[in-house]
């Protein structure tokens, strides 16, 4: 495909310096690939950009570009058409129409690895998830470009579509620009990977409970997009009473497994008297006595390390998404609280194991991955790189 030993990911979510660990960047670099992460947020998703507080991405190894108008983006992308390959973190939609014509005009090679991440809500919602329920001239042209215009507009197609596992393949693999040349390459999820090669975490002997934050009361995308009056007080009211009913019913430590947006550094309500860590999920599901989470696809780490999850759908997650808690309750045959009163002492540890490895052979990895010695982005650059005789990345 591209002869150049160089990666461009093209962000339209704030570049994090959480997700060097989150897509597994460093084993790039360690094959000495350059990578550049362009940000695209400011132009694509102003509000957003303007919304998120957490660390933003800085590191000496890879390269952070942010842009600020449609003709650095333009630029850029002509400066590297014929010498990177592009990863698009998004797919074809209609707020990114001009980044994928700007692709065609320059014919950039480029692929997807954005659904490396194991959603149960994407084969549910496909599609329809770019019209939301209350119209305006914006969303009714928004609607047609993604039901309609999408598929005749003039582009190139993907190269490549990477997944970790085929459930929802057909669903991902329209939700792209893609057709029959572009290249299907079954490997494992981000989340695989990272569970691969991280220690337990070391609570000196304790044992605890780890919470799978989703920074619900605060998370960009519940205010911004989806437009939610989430009742903040309410919602660290009823997990802050679930927190101490697990601490001294069940002798457990609680830890919050920060979401990676999370940043609860002066927000008038938040979680209370726990310990809160940030950019350790992995590690702190692989060595916890149980897991607690709303309908995070981190739940995923936990059916890796074969642990015991509780749904915590409470009053007012539950007003908003409830229907996700029950799709992953009904998944995994998990108990659901909405509260304390909830609680079934006989089976708050139990774990359907047959559910688990039907989920990690669906969602997690594809059967024909058999050496998982080898690293995920190893494997990716085997395809992306042109080469001449043995591989010499």
């Amino acid at each position: 495909m591209v002869r150049q030993h160089e990666v461009i990911f093209l962000f339209v979510t704030v570049a994090l310096q959480a997700d060097i660990e989150k897509y597994s960047l460093t084993e790039l670099t360690d094959m000495s690939i350059k990578v550049i992460v362009a940000d695209l947020t400011p132009v694509i998703a102003p509000e957003t950009d303007r919304a998120i507080s957490q660390r933003r991405m800085n590191d000496n190894s890879i390269e952070n570009k942010v842009f600020h108008s449609y003709d650095e983006i333009r630029n850029f992308i002509k400066e590297y058409s014929d010498r990177a390959f592009f990863f698009l973190m998004f797919d074809q939609y209609y707020a990114v129409r001009k980044i994928y014509s700007y692709l065609n005009r320059y014919q950039v090679s480029y692929g997807y690895v954005n659904h490396l991440e194991p959603d149960l809500g994407v084969g549910k919602e496909g599609m329809e998830g770019y019209l939301r329920p209350k119209l305006n001239l914006s969303r009714v042209k928004s609607a047609l470009y993604n039901r309609l215009l999408r598929k005749i507009y003039p582009c190139k197609y993907a190269d490549l579509i990477v997944f970790g596992g085929v459930a929802n393949e057909e669903t991902y693999f329209k939700l792209g620009r893609c057709n029959g040349k572009t290249k299907r390459l079954y490997l494992r999820t981000f989340n695989y990977e990272r569970y691969l090669r991280v220690n337990e975490y070391d609570n000196n002997g304790r044992e605890y409970c780890v919470f799978l934050d989703q920074f619900f009361p605060y998370h960009p995308d519940n205010i911004v997009d989806r437009k939610w009056n989430i009742n903040a007080e309410k919602y660290f009211e009823e997990m802050n009473r679930i927190f101490e009913y697990i601490h001294d019913t069940y002798k457990l430590e609680i830890i919050v497994a920060a979401h990676p947006r999370g940043d609860y550094t002066g927000k008038p309500y938040a979680f209370s008297g726990v310990k809160i860590e940030y950019g350790k999920t992995s590690e702190l599901v692989k060595s916890a006595k149980l897991v607690l989470a709303h309908f995070s696809t981190s739940i995923s780490f936990a059916v890796m390390a074969c642990k015991p999850v509780v749904i915590l759908c409470t009053p007012e997650v539950a007003r908003f998404e409830e229907a996700y808690c029950r799709e992953y309750q009904q998944k995994f045959n998990y108990p659901m609280w909405r509260g304390i009163e909830d609680d079934d002492r006989s089976y708050l540890f139990h774990i359907d194991e047959e559910k688990y490895q039907l989920f990690l052979k669906e969602y997690v990895i594809c059967e024909k991955l058999c050496d998982t010695n080898i690293a995920l982005w190893r494997k990716i650059a085997d395809e992306i790189f042109e080469q001449e005789g043995e591989s010499d990345v």
